[in-house]
């Protein structure tokens, strides 16, 4: 059976001002990869424009059915680039840029607090890009814990050809840590 997502299209910013400390999502989507096969692209993001670039890549037909996976610091309602944690991308700046774009694609935040804007808004950015869900987490979520996450969550979505078949497994099997990390689904 295919899943619902065929692939991830990650973006991500520095999630350290020390660069020697080497987090990144990188090893997850290998794992994934060698899971069950989920494919991936990688970007690394450093500015406004790298992002809205690499966003019209990600809205190709070729990459219909990747999962948008944003990794960046967060806060309610923006995303924050590395540079000096000064620049961020508010949903508003995602909208404009993705309106009517993202039809039969999810948008994926794995940043901290992305979610804590209100239902009323996240569900007109889902309507203004037409995105078939958006989510992420509502609190300030510990790293290992949201890889772990993350893990489940693409592995429910690869083997389920259904949405909310994925999501009820998701649930079945990390409710409480979903519940934890305040993930949030936005349909």
């Amino acid at each position: 059976m295919v899943g619902y997502a065929t692939g991830i299209f990650a973006f991500e910013g520095d999630p350290e001002r020390d660069l020697k400390k080497k987090y990144s999502v990188r090893p997850i989507l290998r794992f994934l990869e060698d899971l069950d096969g989920t494919k991936h692209v990688f970007r690394d993001i450093g500015t406004p424009e790298e992002l809205r670039h690499y966003l019209s890549r990600w809205l190709l037909s070729a990459y219909d059915g990747y999962i948008g996976y944003f990794s960046f610091h967060g806060s309610p309602g923006a995303l924050w680039l590395p540079a000096g944690r000064q620049k961020k991308i508010t949903l508003d700046d995602l909208g404009d840029w993705l309106e009517g774009q993202c039809h039969g694609r999810i948008v994926h935040f794995c940043a901290c607090s992305v979610m804590r804007l209100g239902d009323k808004r996240l569900r007109e950015f889902r309507q203004r890009t037409g995105a078939t869900a958006v989510m992420g987490y509502t609190k300030d979520v510990d790293w290992a814990e949201s890889m772990a996450f993350e893990i489940l969550l693409y592995n429910s979505l690869a083997k389920y050809s259904r949405f909310g078949d994925a999501m009820n497994r998701l649930d079945s099997v990390a409710g409480k840590l979903s519940k934890h990390l305040g993930f949030k689904i936005i349909r």
